[in-house]
């Protein structure tokens, strides 16, 4: 994840930027997580979509195409959506693990976040517990939560209308982004 975060700066340099708004989803949520708390100057703004890092769940994460699909999508069944891909359950797997184990956990370090902070979880996530929702919210100080229904883990998958929505709204308006500017009809 060093390695990642490190590359990630260097696209930033190279594209002159000072300051940037980080998205990362999964496995890029949680490289995302390490280059904010490292280059806080950097990073005033970032949206972390099923980051694994803070109370990644119990369940089966899937070394093969079908154990992946049970792991990480909604509906499984779905054969018309894309499948994901099972060696990356593997490496979140290896990945939850070491977060486990390591002397500065990533919940430890959650108050040290300075960015203010949209966290995207989708609903049916069988690969983050619960509670991971509440533990960001309640300490990271900037902090928005925002569920995405009828999603899994991958919910640019499940649902990439609905997460791109959450996500540029946060992005546009910041923390007011829950209150709606648009009808009051539910979206989807």
């Amino acid at each position: 994840m060093q390695e990642a975060a490190v590359a990630v700066i260097g696209v930033a340099e190279s594209a002159g930027l000072s300051s940037f708004t980080l998205v990362g989803a999964s496995l890029g949520a949680d490289v995302s997580f390490r280059l904010a708390l490292q280059r806080p100057a950097s990073v005033p703004t970032m949206v972390l979509v099923s980051p694994t890092c803070v109370a990644p769940g119990q369940a089966t994460w899937g070394n093969t195409a079908e154990l992946a699909r049970k792991a990480m999508l909604a509906h499984p069944e779905d054969l018309a959506i894309a499948s994901p891909d099972s060696s990356r359950t593997t490496i979140l797997a290896g990945l939850a693990e070491r977060w486990r184990t390591e002397e500065n956990t990533a919940i430890d370090l959650l108050p040290e976040l300075s960015a203010a902070t949209l966290v995207v979880f989708g609903q049916e996530d069988r690969l983050v517990a619960s509670e991971a929702g509440g533990l960001w919210k309640g300490r990271v100080p900037n902090c928005s939560i925002s569920y995405v229904y009828d999603a899994g883990h991958a919910i640019g998958v499940d649902r990439p209308d609905a997460l791109a929505d959450v996500v540029l709204d946060f992005v546009e308006r910041r923390e007011t982004f829950i209150v709606e500017k648009r009808s009051s009809v539910i979206n989807p």
